[in-house]
C-alpha cells in the first residue's frame, strides 16, 4: 500500500502526478487556504506532511495524526510548525535550504520558485519515508542517524 501524503496548499498539476505514482494523495486543489479543522482532517490518516508558510501545526495537531512519520516544510526555517512536539512523536521536520544564487532570482515567490519549493519538500518526504535522514532535517527524532549527516549540496 502506497503512504499518504497530505498537501496543505495548492502545487503544480505537474509536481501531483510526479507525486501520485508513489503516494495515495490528499491534495488540496483550491489556491485557498484550508480552515485549521478541514487540513486535521486531511492528515489525521496521513504519513507525511507538506506544509506552506501560512500553516500552523502546533503540538495538537501533531498529537492529532499518529501516523505522521515527516512533515516537510515548503520555506526556510521552521515559521508555524512545533518542531519539539515533532520530534517527542518520532516526526521528522525538514525545511527547505534556499540556495542564494537562484533565489533573488526567482524573488517575490514566483511559481517557478514554488515548484522548486514542493520538489525539494517532496524529495525530502522520499528520503524519510525510505528511513534515511532527510536532507534540511531540522530535528533528529531517531536515537541513532540512519545514514550519517544530511547532504549540505
Amino acid at each position: 500500500m502506497q503512504p499518504c501524503l497530505a498537501i496543505s496548499q495548492w502545487i503544480h498539476t505537474e509536481v501531483l502526478e510526479l507525486l501520485s505514482h508513489s503516494f495515495r494523495l490528499i491534495p488540496n486543489l483550491t489556491r485557498e487556504q484550508l480552515p485549521r479543522e478541514e487540513l486535521l482532517r486531511r492528515s489525521r490518516e496521513a504519513d507525511a506532511l507538506m506544509v506552506f508558510v501560512p500553516d500552523v501545526i502546533d503540538r495538537s495537531f501533531v498529537k492529532a495524526c499518529p501516523r505522521l512519520k515527516i512533515i516537510a516544510a515548503t520555506f526556510e526555517g521552521s515559521r508555524n510548525v512545533d518542531v519539539a512536539a515533532s520530534t517527542e512523536r518520532g516526526i521528522w521536520f525538514t525545511s527547505i535550504q534556499h540556495d542564494p544564487l537562484l533565489t533573488p532570482r526567482l524573488e517575490p515567490a514566483t511559481d517557478e520558485l514554488r515548484r522548486l519549493a514542493t520538489l525539494e519538500a517532496a524529495a525530502c518526504i522520499f528520503e524519510a519515508l525510505d528511513g534515511e535522514m532527510p536532507k534540511g532535517a531540522t530535528n533528529n527524532p531517531l536515537k541513532e542517524v540512519p545514514h550519517g549527516p544530511p547532504c549540505t549540496s
